[in-house]
């Protein structure tokens, strides 16, 4: 960037002022903008040269003072913040001062704008600004909503002959030159908009207003009648505008063309009565062959929702003047909202062979063809409209949702895609495609989509749901691919499958586990079942796991409170209660082993707290009562073991019958 030459193209400009010993407003404002200027404080010396602006939008001195504090704010922001967007914004406003707002001319001047844009390229680059016209128009009304309206006009002025943007473009700069009071200016680009539409009603009343600024009342008063034909609803226009026809009429009573005006004024206040008795009286004096006084009351109808009323006057106008399109149109509208389906077509026909380029008509027609349509004959019909601009992003995106619906999600992949490659920035493009390749089988793909989609939307609810239901169906696809390689015994390939899941949530740490488990590595299970326990304390068959890991370490004291805890949260959970037996008995056996009997006696019978059925703990009993010669308890347990052993001969059970018969004599 050519940092010095923004500020030494133009700063000579200053070398042109001079101030009057008597200084008024406005040079006011200029001493103030260069006082501040100099004390290097380019804000507030912008906000003055404005102040001279707006009461004098051709002032040199305040033009040559804002555009030079601009320029200097812009290499401010450039060298000392490394602020390339703001720095952009502010080029862009000195340009709008030196190459739109005016028709200043001069050498020195297309030098500082030549210089202006070649800086302004340089710093777009180095912002990575998007030039592309959607781009800057989004730009621009960035600009336009942040106050920035200069930086907003030179914007849209880059894409004044995009056909897609000229007419919003020159309407937003007229707009922002009626506020900057340059009334010169907003009065040509108000008038460029209504050389692409005639009837733009905005710019009509606001050039209305500014014929009116001008003294010119009559321009004005003509500019506010065509406007009235659209969406005016400026109160204090329509009240001056209400007083001059009535002004004109009782110069003459029979000025059929002011009476329909003062009716459309008066519908427009809501003053229906009073606006129904000047169309009837417009209707006296009005040549049969024009209608408009007797259509306006059918609008009148319409504002009333009396649509039965406004269809008898439509159709006795087309009674006499079959050819009248905005009669067959009115018509229509009024047959479509009585529900009349059909009818409402046949007129719509009517209306676009008497008047092809009523755009409305059509887009209605093909609504309703649409809402009478079946969804093979539907999507026929779309894509016919589809050949003659198959550029339109929506018209793809209605076709692609139409397949969708109709159960043909492979169908609708390539409209939806072609949609959104074609500006289709709606997010329920995204979503709808992203569930068109999950039904298609595609989910890896919709996944990745819905990511996306979301990144892009991040405050679209539907599209967060979705992202969220696809990533669950993706977990337990793969949770359930590990789990089928556990049930085929292959705890390696399990093992794998499981650590590739990068969430881990419960399931996959139990399946971690469950594999270290059976790999024989039970160290490693038990830390992966703690963490799952952690997740979901209330788990009970984590909880024995976890004690059946440690029993298998013979860490007894461990595996019981683990197994205490799983009993605990289940009481009636079999497999603990067989375990607890298990382990309480095997304490047994270690007690007796270290011969301290009492405590082996104590484990034993907790053993068959948890299950009765173990009998070898009963012949232990026996064993150890007999050897404390505590030969009631003894035989009682003898003969416990050998109840639960029947249809059984050993060692054992001969054993215990030989003591019973020994301590019974």
């Amino acid at each position: 960037m050519k940092k010095a030459l923004i500020i030494l193209t133009l700063v000579l400009l200053f070398e042109n002022i001079s101030f009057a010993q008597n200084i008024d407003v406005i040079n006011a404002y200029n001493l103030q903008g260069k006082q501040y200027f100099e004390k290097h404080l380019y804000t507030d010396s912008i906000n003055s040269y404005k102040s001279a602006l707006n009461l004098d939008s051709i002032n040199k001195y305040a033009n040559a003072g804002i555009i030079n504090s601009y320029l200097a704010r812009a290499t401010y922001y450039y060298n000392k913040k490394q602020n390339f967007n703001a720095c952009v914004d502010d080029l862009k406003s000195a340009l709008f001062y030196l190459k739109y707002s005016n028709d200043f001319s001069s050498k020195q001047l297309d030098n500082a704008i030549r210089t202006t844009e070649a800086n302004l390229n340089d710093v777009v680059k180095q912002a990575k600004k998007d030039t592309s016209p959607i781009g800057l128009f989004n730009e621009a009304k960035r600009l336009k909503r942040e106050g920035k309206l200069e930086a907003a006009a030179t914007t849209y002025h880059y894409i004044l002959n995009d056909s897609k943007y000229q007419l919003e473009a020159h309407y937003e700069i007229a707009n922002i030159f009626y506020v900057l009071n340059n009334i010169d200016k907003a009065k040509v680009y108000y008038e460029k908009v209504l050389s692409f539409d005639k009837n733009h009603s905005q710019s009509l009343l606001k050039l209305g207003k500014i014929y009116e600024t001008l003294g010119d009342k009559n321009i004005a008063n003509n500019l506010y009648t065509k406007a009235m034909n659209g969406d005016i609803n400026d109160k204090g226009v329509l009240n001056k505008l209400y007083f001059e026809y009535q002004s004109k009429i009782s110069q003459n009573p029979k000025d059929y063309q002011s009476l329909i005006n003062l009716g459309a004024i008066c519908q427009k206040l809501n003053n229906f009565d009073e606006a129904l008795k000047y169309y009837n009286q417009a209707a006296k004096y009005e040549p049969s062959s024009t209608n408009i006084s007797r259509i306006n009351i059918g609008s009148l109808y319409m504002n009333k929702n009396d649509y039965q009323n406004a269809l008898k006057i439509y159709s006795e106008i087309l009674s006499k003047s079959p050819n009248n399109h905005r009669a067959q149109f009115l018509r229509a509208l009024c047959y479509e909202k009585l529900n009349k389906y059909q009818e409402a077509i046949n007129d719509y026909k009517k209306c676009l062979v008497n008047n092809p380029d009523n755009t409305e008509a059509k887009e209605n027609l093909d609504n309703l063809l649409m809402k009478n349509l079946n969804s093979n004959d539907l999507i026929t019909f779309l894509k016919q409209k589809l050949n003659s601009n198959p550029n339109d992003a929506n018209l793809n995106y209605q076709i692609g949702y139409e397949l969708h619906k109709a159960k043909q999600p492979k169908e609708a992949l390539y409209f939806y895609k072609r949609s959104i490659e074609l500006g289709n920035n709606d997010a329920n493009a995204y979503l709808n495609l992203s569930k068109a390749l999950y039904e298609c089988g595609n989910l890896k793909e919709s996944l990745e989509l819905a990511k996306r989609a979301q990144n892009k939307f991040p405050n679209d609810k539907n599209l967060k749901a979705h992202f969220d239901e696809l990533y669950n169906v993706d977990l337990n696809q793969k949770i359930d691919g590990a789990a089928k390689l556990f049930e085929q015994q292959k705890y390696n390939e399990a093992l794998n499958a499981y650590n590739s899941i990068q969430v881990k949530n419960e399931a996959v740490l139990l399946g971690i586990a469950g594999c270290k488990f059976y790999l024989n590595d039970l160290t490693s299970s038990i830390d992966y079942y703690k963490k799952a326990l952690e997740i979901n304390p209330q788990n009970a068959d984590t909880a024995y796991y976890i004690g059946l890991a440690y029993f298998n370490l013979k860490d007894f004291n461990n595996s019981k409170n683990y197994l205490n805890k799983s009993i605990t949260i289940n009481p009636n959970n079999k497999y603990v209660k067989e375990l607890l037996a298990l382990l309480y008995y095997t304490l047994g056996q270690t007690n007796e082993e270290q011969g301290n009997k009492d405590l082996a006696i104590n484990n034993y019978l907790n053993a068959l707290k948890f299950d009765t059925n173990l009998k070898e703990v009963y012949y232990s009993l026996g064993v150890t009562y007999d050897t404390i010669n505590q030969k009631e308890n003894a035989i009682r347990y003898y003969n416990e073991y050998l109840s639960k052993s029947q249809n059984i001969k050993n060692e054992l059970t001969d054993y215990a019958k030989q003591r019973i018969t020994e301590l019974t004599n």
